[in-house]
């Protein structure tokens, strides 16, 4: 006679441990040791909850066969973050361009003037570096390696200067 019928599945590209348990005979149900043994036959053991384990087992000893309930889980890698741009002054193409008509309603569109001026050493960006993100791990402890962020390559044209090891541009 069947005592029980267990499944143990890994989801989510092995970050998740999912279990479901049918106690054909509650007097034979599973035990958290024989749970765990089970568990770390299959190389899971590092990231096993070992809370959900124990009510997972009370579940089954009283009948109740608990469905699809996480028993383990792995470790997402972060994103990684890219290098980016902030710049300090306006550029002069904010759209805050002011146009006045004459009384016959003509523009004079040479007076207008769209640019910044700035200070010679006038600090006017930071170069934000990439970043990696932080690795994870399944749940059988297989690292998950982060990426590292990718690089925009900031290059400085006539006028300015990157300092600071590549990380502030100023006006020269």
């Amino acid at each position: 006679m069947k005592k029980l019928d267990l499944g143990i599945k890994s989801h989510k590209g092995q970050l998740e441990c999912r279990t479901s348990i049918e106690v054909h005979n509650p007097e034979h149900s599973i035990s958290q040791d024989e749970l765990i043994t089970l568990l770390k036959m299959l190389d899971i053991s590092e990231t096993v909850d070992q809370e959900q384990i124990a009510e997972f087992c009370t579940e089954a000893a009283n009948g109740e066969n608990p469905q699809n309930v996480s028993l383990a889980s792995g470790i997402e890698a972060t994103n990684l973050i890219d290098d980016y741009f902030e710049l300090f002054v306006e550029t002069g193409d904010e759209g805050n361009i002011e146009l006045e008509e004459d009384d016959p309603g003509r523009v004079d569109f040479k007076n207008i003037q769209s640019f910044t001026n700035v200070k010679q050493e006038q600090l006017i960006g930071t170069i934000y570096l990439p970043k990696p993100g932080e690795n994870g791990k399944t749940i059988t402890g297989i690292p998950i390696l982060a990426k590292a962020g990718k690089v925009a390559g900031v290059l400085a044209g006539n006028g300015v200067e990157i300092r600071d090891n590549g990380t502030n541009a100023f006006a020269v």
